[in-house]
């Protein structure tokens, strides 16, 4: 058996329950206070002993079957996770390389505010829906919800490699943004509730790493479906879209076969393992059960600054990904290189991100700090837009080279902000009314890079750079503030000063 009772009489698992055995499949410690005494009697033969056990809210867990259960979780969460998000940021965030393989000929999109306008509209209805998407999701499963939604963008996707006109386009990716919100946040709720605290940094950076990886090979995928150029009467870049359009769909279909639901509902895991993912997460939080999301509570986490700060972080974070996503590619075409290094030229900074985020991540978890990072990956994006601005001059220059790599590299910082975000946020509701939040800043976000990066200044849009830049700074001083007051919360809490609970939970402190 994975875990075995010990048997104590009106020993209860959580000092949130009373009156009744909450894990009955878990063995139970001989005493929840004293669980961690070192002077503790040997067990009895024929029981694991203690120092193998790690003991979890009155119950005793065995690393190693913890691990083996946690790695169950894993393979069934973040490669098929990865995959659905990896292509939906490629169908999403293309259109730049879709631009210069022939669509801005073909459309006109570099007329007037065309490009602008086409960037912008995906972006309004991915903020308008983020929330509503978070309580439908409750109301639905997380299978049916996510794989449905990437069906319908790689739909989406397809049909706009057949639009005629620049407004059939922008037709295409309001209903792209309509059709991916409530995507991320639904990813980020589900690492929240199946994870503890201390694991959600590397399963996070891990699962958003691989998607990093996967968009690493858009201008690769991009390069090659745009050879198909002419077959069948269809022009390269509208190859590009129905190719990466079916891919998703494909997916899809796997997803729903994949996807698992919420740990309470989970039919991949024993009742036994079920009980262990529940119990970690009852004992890290205190809130491993139902929680929806309602109206009342919508209005009353409306009122919490700390939500708006960590929105705010992320729609900073949303302005230079944006920008270097979309019109990066646009901004090596102006400095004379050929559609194909525009094309391929990003892939290998996306590729030494992936290993450069699952490093940082884990350095992160062994020091339990987070904000520290959240202002190096600032610092060196501002380092790598200046360089995109005011250090590249031609193709023919190591310079671009140069500051493609560290814009990129920084670029997209979101996931240790995801991690210090649920760390610091206690109640499935809570957690998915913040991921919907931060969710519709990051839209916020894109739709600022994507109106400050105008065709008038073209080709180095120096600025939207310098806007890019000014959202970076804001970052590290917001990051500073929040740090601070978490840091004046813990040692008020630790020196016993204050009769308030963090989160209204007894020993919560803030991760800083």
């Amino acid at each position: 058996m994975l875990l075995q009772n010990i048997a104590q009489p009106g020993l209860v698992a959580s000092s949130r329950h009373t009156g009744e055995d909450k894990y009955p499949n878990l063995r139970k410690s001989a005493s929840h206070e004293d669980s961690d005494d070192p002077g503790k009697p040997e067990p009895a033969d024929g029981e694991v002993p203690t120092l193998t056990r790690r003991k979890t809210r009155g119950y005793e867990i065995d690393p190693e079957l913890e691990r083996k259960v946690m790695r169950k979780v894993d393979w069934r969460l973040i490669p098929i996770l990865s995959a659905l998000f990896g292509f939906g940021l490629i169908d999403r965030n293309n259109i730049g390389l879709v631009r210069v393989s022939g669509m801005d000929e073909a459309l006109g999109l570099s007329i007037g505010n065309r490009f602008t306008i086409v960037t912008v509209v995906m972006l309004i209805p991915l903020i308008l829906f983020d929330l509503p998407s978070n309580i439908a999701l409750r109301y639905t499963t997380p299978r049916v919800f996510i794989t449905l939604t990437a069906f319908a963008w790689g739909v989406v996707i397809m049909c706009s490699g057949f639009v005629k006109s620049w407004k059939s386009l922008v037709v295409m990716r309001v209903l792209l943004g309509a059709f991916e919100a409530g995507f991320l946040p639904a990813v980020v709720y589900l690492f929240g509730v199946w994870y503890t605290r201390e694991e959600v940094q590397t399963k996070t950076a891990l699962w958003y790493s691989v998607t990093v990886f996967i968009g690493a090979f858009s201008g690769i995928l991009a390069y090659g479906f745009s050879q198909m150029n002419g077959l069948g009467g269809i022009a390269g870049w509208s190859w590009i879209y129905i190719m990466e359009g079916l891919i998703s769909i494909v997916i899809s279909f796997a997803a729903w076969f994949l996807i698992v639901d919420f740990p309470d509902d989970n039919k991949f895991l024993t009742a036994e393992e079920t009980e262990l993912v529940l119990a970690r997460i009852d004992n890290d939080r205190g809130d491993a059960e139902f929680d929806s999301l309602t109206w009342p509570k919508t209005v009353k986490y409306f009122f919490e600054a700390k939500l708006w700060g960590f929105a705010v972080l992320f729609g900073c974070a949303s302005v230079p990904s944006y920008a270097i996503v979309t019109f990066l590619p646009i901004i090596l075409e102006g400095m004379d290189f050929t559609i194909v290094k525009t094309q391929l030229l990003g892939a290998p900074p996306m590729l030494f991100t992936f290993v450069y985020m699952v490093v940082c991540a884990k350095i992160s978890d062994r020091l339990g700090v987070r904000a520290p990072f959240l202002v190096l990956h600032a610092a060196v994006c501002i380092a790598g837009l200046v360089m995109v601005g005011w250090c590249t001059s031609n193709a023919s220059s190591s310079s671009p080279q140069l500051a493609l790599f560290f814009s990129e590299l920084e670029a997209d910082w979101r996931s240790p902000l995801v991690v210090q975000q649920n760390n610091n946020i206690i109640g499935q509701s809570k957690r998915a009314y913040s991921a919907a939040l931060s969710s519709a800043f990051s839209g916020i976000g894109g739709i600022i890079a994507s109106t400050v990066f105008r065709q008038q200044d073209f080709p180095l849009y120096r600025p939207g750079i310098i806007v890019s830049i000014a959202s970076q700074v804001l970052t590290i001083l917001l990051a500073g503030i929040m740090t601070f007051g978490f840091h004046l919360r813990n040692s008020k809490v630790k020196r016993r000063m204050s009769e308030t609970l963090i989160e209204g939970r007894t020993g919560f402190l803030y991760t800083l």
